[in-house]
């Protein structure tokens, strides 16, 4: 985390180290995202950067927890509570890609934590993050498909999968085809074509002869 040094720094001098930095991690991956290019752009002493920050990672850590608290900032609250899996899931991605739409760069420095990395600190990371993230996904299908929300046959290793590539992945692909788009149609033609896979209250397709639906 930042020295006393750097929070001793005057607040527009410490802005302009935060945005300039922000900015490299997020148009370069962290092991190709480069502190001389940061402080050729600041017009600082590369040691500067190191009275601030113990290393490269601990500058990228300092800034995800930045991302972190602008993506609150951003989203506002989220209260999920009453909602089934499928309102769910749209209020949680709509609120990513409003992420996206208002601040830009600190939505794809965030991302970067999901890319694997030579840092071994940070590829832990990375296994940890992408591990709850699954984590999550299957237990929130789960508890969806007891509660009756899904199909009773799905598999929720295999749709949790399906739906992180759909929504995290291919949701971001799809708005960013048509960045002036609005974000809600884009999110609910999205969860119209999982709840036409996925929920209980469509007709169950028929299985090829020999196989059998199963519940896991």
């Amino acid at each position: 985390m930042p020295s006393e040094t750097f929070f001793n720094l005057p607040t527009d001098k410490r802005e302009r180290f935060v945005q300039v930095a922000a900015a490299e991690f997020a148009a370069h991956p962290y092991d190709s995202a480069s502190i001389t290019r940061i402080v050729r752009e600041l017009g600082i002493a590369k040691g500067s950067v190191y009275q601030y920050f113990a290393d490269k990672l601990d500058l990228f850590l300092f800034l995800l927890d930045e991302a972190g608290r602008r993506k609150l900032a951003a989203i506002g609250p989220l209260s999920l509570d009453g909602l089934d899996v499928f309102e769910r899931l749209a209020r949680m991605y709509a609120a990513g890609l409003a992420l996206y739409r208002d601040e830009p760069v600190w939505a794809a420095l965030s991302l970067r934590l999901t890319e694997p990395s030579r840092e071994p600190r940070l590829e832990a990371m990375r296994a940890e993050l992408a591990s709850r993230s699954r984590d999550g996904m299957r237990t929130l299908l789960a508890e969806a498909r007891d509660a009756g929300q899904l199909r009773h046959d799905v598999d929720v290793d295999v749709a949790a999968a399906l739906v992180h590539a759909m929504l995290a992945e291919g949701l971001l692909a799809a708005w960013r085809q048509r960045e002036d788009a609005a974000l809600e149609p884009i999110v609910d033609q999205a969860l119209s074509l999982l709840r036409h896979g996925l929920s209980a209250s469509y007709p169950q397709p028929e299985l090829p002869s020999g196989m059998s639906q199963t519940r896991t």
